[in-house]
């Protein structure tokens, strides 16, 4: 194309707001532009999937305020380029159009791409609560961070909050408390839980009914003895007079344990967000 035309530096930094190394496409400078694309989201996955970082709130923030500062340093130096250049010669490309084009392609494929890397290459995933049965560890509408396929071949341990898919339905997922581990025997008597006929020091299960059930009425306080079986494990609620748990379905297969609650990272409450999940 024969045509030149003087880059307007705001354009150009707009343009790597929204998408980091498309100013220097505005620029006319192709390979530079997908350079500092690919580049950036290297180094994010790359962070991300090396430092643990998001594992920890404060990790989180930095994370949040490095993925804000990096398309404005990029953005920044496209703008002083286009300042700098006294003429460009308009390629094929430095068309409106090719620019909302590669913007929604870009947004299309990060959409599905960020829940894979999630999984995946960072190893997290995030939770909105929707119940109440682990009241007072997770309130009702905390929004959480869990580490996604944590154990493989390890085993959770006892007090874990875990993410299942519910034996019932399993297109649900299910978070609740590990309690009972593979090979125990475990009872319930009225409330009180047993884990080899020793009374579980259990400091996270909280009783806000006066009604005590028996066991041929309800198992919700009444309960066992079973042995949980190898590659089992017996979960609750912490909010024990209104979860659907263990008690109620069975165990759960330790090979479906898909991931650890770790922190809340937003709730209702703010002095609840940063809150450890142990």
């Amino acid at each position: 194309m024969d045509q030149t035309k003087r880059r307007n530096p705001i354009i150009s930094f707009l343009l790597s707001i929204i998408l980091p190394g498309l100013g220097h496409v505005y620029n006319g400078r192709l390979g530079e532009g997908i350079l500092f694309f690919l580049g950036f989201w290297l180094l994010v996955a790359l962070v991300l999937k090396l430092t643990g970082l998001i594992f920890s709130l404060w990790g989180l923030i930095c994370i949040v305020v490095a993925l804000m500062i990096g398309p404005i340093v990029i953005a920044t130096h496209a703008a002083f380029e286009a300042a700098h250049l006294k003429v460009v010669s308009l390629k094929w490309y430095n068309k409106w159009y090719i620019y909302i084009c590669t913007i929604l392609l870009v947004s299309f494929t990060l959409d599905a791409a960020i829940p894979f890397a999630q999984h995946h290459i960072v190893g997290v995933r995030a939770f909105r609560m929707p119940a109440v049965s682990m009241i007072p560890a997770i309130e009702q509408g905390d929004h959480l961070i869990a580490r996604w396929k944590r154990y493989g071949d390890r085993l959770p341990e006892r007090g874990d909050i875990v993410i299942f898919p519910f034996p019932e339905d399993r297109s649900k997922d299910f978070i609740k408390r590990v309690i009972g581990l593979p090979g125990e025997r475990l009872e319930i008597k009225d409330k009180i839980v047993f884990i080899n006929d020793k009374r579980l020091q259990d400091p996270w299960g909280i009783y806000l009914s006066n009604v005590t059930f028996p066991s041929n009425v309800n198992s919700r306080d009444n309960f066992g003895p079973i042995d949980i079986p190898e590659g089992g494990v017996f979960v609750l609620g912490d909010n024990r007079d209104y979860s659907h748990d263990s008690r109620f379905w069975g165990h759960v297969e330790t090979k479906d344990i898909q991931g650890k609650a770790l922190y809340i990272y937003w709730s209702n409450d703010r002095n609840r967000i940063g809150k450890q999940l142990h």
